[in-house]
């Protein structure tokens, strides 16, 4: 018996048992009556020891988990009637002790009640008139499983709450695609964004599809504007937080949240202002909103946060959903985009800017201080960013760097990051294996919606809105690196460089890309680029249409292997007055299937694909064919070839439908 009590408890209270055993042992051989019975002796030991270490042994273990109801915006640590934001973080770390509250702080903290998810709940419960919280310092690390949930904090979602739900701007050029889009909620799922409220379950609420409305809406710096203008999608579910956490005015807090525990929720929070520039750019130490990343990889960082030895034991199970990042819950202008109209902005010559655009000086001293990066998922097995604001970072809105598997961007809306740093919405680097970016709208972003960096693994891009971004640098909307990554129903306008770029170094092949739009490009819809052109510029904007490739070591060092564009056998084709069907004839790789585009504009001799309208697969020679009754006269074809072993061809040159002379 005394083996499985010792078993219960740690290593230093076993020494005890150990000892008060072997003397109870002892006395028994030696004294024909025991000076003291061994149980009584065991049960005065234990008490003496539970006793002391009760609040802290109950923390630890966290059994049961603790629901702690922050309702203090002050960032400090101290014995009063209050509990802070820092204090229930310390709490269900177990550095403090419960113990060392007042009696008023403990009413705020109670257990869970049977039935609840098996983690620890910070909930908020902070004076009206008091729902920012100002951080001198660094947080502690979430270092447990835990739930951080803005949505309990009362006038969450709430019809007064100024701003609520998020208008989203759409382009009116897009043409529409049967894809789910920015559709939140399908028949039956749960409104992710709807307030926690105990104990009654959240509802299940359906949304309505979004459909594309007119008059696209340019150079959106204020938040507010986002709402004031008419072209929306209808409730968007992510309400305006009412708690808002940043920095103290005046003092650099570099990091508003870093996630180091398996089982971590972040919801219903306005983050921003956390940021590095007295320590020197991302020299060390990554800077965000949400840092993601086991507490041994913050000490291990190389040059520029670079991971020398990243943890082998990486945070999983993550949710990010329902935050703005970057962004003020009042719709403060907290960045402003090029050419928007503000009274402080100036020319300033940069280095590969967008033509005739504007960078700002922000000489009104209401802006706060920006985020470096919004969410950086350093080293990850299993993160979800759902449902979310992400707005106005120096940098990227998203990064991964070190390890990123299973990673999973739904929903989102990523708007104006990067004007002061890395400029990319989403930055992929680091081994990316299965991760998904699915349903955002990413627009108004400085470089490329999602840029790939020597990543490893593959992914799945799909039914993304990707709209007028490029805003100071002229990047391609997607830029590839890597193999085997699925681009599929993506609608991809606006941009001042090509749509999609597959990089020729590192090797890049076997990458589909199909059933995409594009519309307002500068270059091509596709462009896969040859190692002949490497250069910086390469890097950025592809290198444009290439030759037909005639050897294999030319096709090695192309991206995709260099799959060639489909060939029309002629420049038009004619209507049959009898029926109205016309015939498309051509050739491409054998076995390969061919997808046929309308082209919608006048603006190039290869595309843009505008909408895929059919395809079909070439025979054994490389020859199709195929009969289409849904053409008129004047309208302009393109294709495109997709091959297993290879992956997606440029554009075709574009053939012209006419009717016969």
């Amino acid at each position: 018996m005394s083996r499985k009590i010792a078993k219960l408890i740690d290593p230093k209270p076993q020494i005890i048992i150990k000892a008060i055993l072997n003397f109870a042992a002892i006395s028994a051989k030696n004294f024909p009556k025991p000076i003291v019975n061994p149980v009584n002796l065991l049960l005065l030991a234990l008490t003496g020891w539970f006793i002391p270490n009760l609040a802290t042994f109950s923390q630890t273990s966290t059994n049961p988990p603790l629901r702690l109801t922050v309702n203090s915006n002050q960032d400090i640590i101290q014995t009063d009637g209050n509990l802070t934001l820092r204090e229930a973080i310390s709490i269900v770390n177990g550095e403090l002790t419960l113990e060392s509250l007042s009696a008023a702080e403990r009413n705020n903290i109670s257990p869970l009640t049977s039935g609840e998810d098996n983690r620890a709940k910070i909930e908020f419960s902070l004076p009206p008139n008091n729902t920012i919280i100002e951080l001198n310092s660094l947080l502690p690390a979430l270092a447990v499983p835990v739930v951080i949930d803005g949505t309990t904090q009362p006038g969450y979602a709430q019809e007064d709450n100024n701003i609520n739900p998020v208008p989203v701007p759409i382009p009116d050029n897009i043409p529409a695609a049967p894809i789910r889009g920015l559709s939140l909620l399908k028949q039956g799922e749960t409104n992710f964004c709807a307030p926690q409220i105990r104990p009654t379950p959240t509802p299940i609420i359906p949304a309505p599809v979004p459909t594309p409305v007119p008059a696209p809406i340019r150079g959106l710096g204020f938040l507010k504007q986002l709402v004031s203008q008419g072209s929306t999608i209808s409730n968007f579910p992510i309400p305006q937080p009412v708690v808002i956490i940043k920095p103290t005015p005046g003092v650099e807090v570099f990091r508003g949240f870093t996630v180091a525990s398996d089982n971590v929720r972040i919801r219903g929070l306005s983050i921003h202002g956390f940021s590095s520039r007295r320590r020197g750019a991302t020299a060390n130490i990554p800077p965000a909103d949400i840092f993601i990343g086991d507490a041994k990889d913050t000490a291990t960082l190389g040059e520029k946060g670079r991971a020398r030895n990243p943890s082998n034991n990486p945070p999983k199970n993550i949710l990010i959903d329902c935050n703005w990042l970057g962004v003020d819950r009042l719709g403060n202008p907290i960045s402003q985009l090029p050419n928007a109209n503000f009274s402080g902005e100036k020319q300033v010559p940069t280095g590969h800017k967008k033509p005739g655009h504007f960078q700002i000086y922000r000489t009104d001293d209401r802006l706060p201080t920006r985020s470096a990066f919004g969410v950086y998922v350093f080293n990850s097995l299993g993160t979800t960013i759902r449902n979310n604001l992400i707005a106005n970072h120096d940098g990227s809105g998203i990064i991964t760097s070190a390890r990123a598997n299973n990673t999973l961007i739904t929903e989102n809306i990523l708007f104006a990051n990067g004007f002061g740093g890395m400029p990319d919405a989403i930055r992929l680097e680091g081994n990316i294996d299965r991760t998904r970016i699915l349903s955002n709208l990413i627009r108004d972003n400085a470089g490329s919606g999602i840029y790939f960096f020597k990543s490893q693994g593959s992914t799945e891009i799909k039914q993304n809105q990707i709209t007028n971004n490029g805003r100071q640098f002229e990047q391609a909307a997607i830029y590839l690196m890597g193999s085997d990554h699925q681009i599929v129903n993506n609608q991809i306008s606006e941009q001042p460089g090509p749509g999609i770029v597959v990089a020729a170094y590192p090797n890049s092949d076997r990458n589909v890309i199909l059933g995409n739009s594009f519309a307002n490009l500068q270059g091509l819809s596709i462009d896969l680029v040859s190692q002949n052109n490497t250069g910086f510029h390469a890097f950025l904007t592809g290198d444009g249409p290439n030759p037909k490739m005639r050897s294999l070591q030319r096709r090695r060092q192309a991206g995709n292997f260099g799959i060639d564009a489909p060939v029309f056998v002629s420049s038009e084709f004619f209507l049959n007055p009898e029926n109205g069907s016309v015939t498309l004839e051509g050739t491409t790789k054998p076995g390969a299937t061919v997808e046929i585009y309308r082209v919608n504009e006048n603006s190039s001799p290869r595309g843009p694909l505008s909408e895929a309208i059919a395809n079909t697969v070439a025979d054994e020679e490389g020859k199709f064919s195929l009969t289409l009754t849904n053409l008129k006269a004047g309208e302009r074809i393109s294709a495109i070839a997709n091959d297993s072993e290879s992956g997606t061809s440029e554009p075709a040159v574009n053939t012209v439908i006419k009717d016969l002379p």
